[in-house]
């Protein structure tokens, strides 16, 4: 079977998802003041900007029931359901395994990943260099939890041990509001000097790209991407056909493959602390390890901040993006605050 059969059997089923939402919206949602005033005027609060507070247990439970219902209402709504026979083990890499406490988890780069990988490396038992089981997640240096190997992932299984997992272990998934995200990985990727590897591979490209006139330096280091041009990187279908999609922009449906996989818990980056108290107290776990609380130093992307960055892209463009991430919208039930639209 040749590489490109391979990608294209990969890739169909999701494919296939994109176009009924997409072809809701077009359809639906087509005329530019009925979209964006739909963007912004659903029955929710979750702009994702704005922290919520503290529910109590029992609204949690009833929190966490609504969002799964959601995320099921809408696959069912579209018809957007694709069965588990029909996805390859290539798009299970992003599930995390426990098989001691049957539990997965996919992650989602820039929704707190990090710690919820240290949190997985507690439960697995992922030992030190002295063979020393780690007991504190605090104590996992952040790169160390992105080496490959270090936990294992779904897609490392027979067809077989996948499919039974995906039916019978205990999932979780962390989302977040799609604009903020996006922001979140063009800071990280684009405007910390560290970043040598993406500024090369997805920098230099978006520079010579999007901006007329670039400076040689530019162009060779990549390492002064705007946020417009990013977010032109993003609208053009040709980033998708040359394979620049990389996880960290990704969209949530197509790294987690919610109207496949029946999560038990869907968690959200806004209330991410008392979502994951939740989920640790939901797996009888909450004795064995803690989510990592933030540092005094610890500053998330801030709501002026957002404002600001988004301030300099085009409004058509902010509704450019609603459609691209569509799925990831309608399925957590996330809005576009209405002064990014302004």
């Amino acid at each position: 079977m040749s590489a490109y059969s391979v990608r294209h059997r990969i890739l169909s089923p999701l494919l296939i998802v994109t176009v009924i939402f997409l072809f809701l919206y077009l359809f639906v949602y087509s005329d530019e003041n009925a979209s964006t005033s739909w963007a912004y005027r659903e029955k929710s609060e979750d702009t994702g900007l704005l922290r919520k507070a503290a529910l109590s247990p029992a609204s949690m439970r009833q929190e966490i029931i609504r969002r799964r219902n959601v995320v099921q209402s809408q696959c069912k709504r579209f018809n957007a359901t694709v069965p588990l026979n029909d996805i390859s083990l290539e798009q299970l890499k992003h599930f995390i395994v426990d098989d001691d406490h049957r539990l997965l988890y996919c992650y989602v780069p820039k929704v707190a990943c990090t710690n919820w990988k240290r949190i997985f490396f507690v439960l697995t038992g992922v030992r030190d260099e002295q063979g020393r089981p780690y007991r504190n997640p605090v104590e996992i240096a952040s790169n160390l939890s992105h080496i490959n190997g270090k936990l294992r992932t779904l897609d490392t299984y027979t067809r077989e041990e996948a499919i039974h997992r995906l039916s019978l272990y205990y999932k979780l998934i962390v989302v977040r509001h799609p604009l903020e995200r996006l922001l979140s990985a063009y800071i990280n990727k684009f405007t910390m000097p560290y970043n040598l590897f993406f500024h090369r591979k997805y920098g230099a490209h978006i520079i010579a790209r999007y901006r007329d006139n670039p400076r040689p330096e530019s162009l060779e280091l990549g390492d002064d991407v705007s946020f417009d041009e990013f977010v032109q990187f993003l609208l053009d279908d040709e980033s998708i056909r040359q394979g620049l999609m990389n996880e960290h922009w990704q969209s949530v449906n197509e790294l987690c493959l919610p109207c496949t996989v029946e999560f038990d818990v869907i968690a959200k980056y806004e209330t991410l602390e008392q979502d994951a108290d939740y989920f640790l107290r939901s797996t009888q776990l909450d004795h064995v390890v803690r989510f990592p609380s933030l540092p005094s130093s610890y500053i998330r992307t801030s709501l002026e901040t957002v404002k600001q960055r988004y301030s300099e892209i085009l409004r058509k463009d902010i509704m450019l993006l609603f459609r691209r991430y569509l799925p990831d919208f309608l399925l957590f039930n996330y809005t576009i605050p209405e002064y990014l639209l302004q």
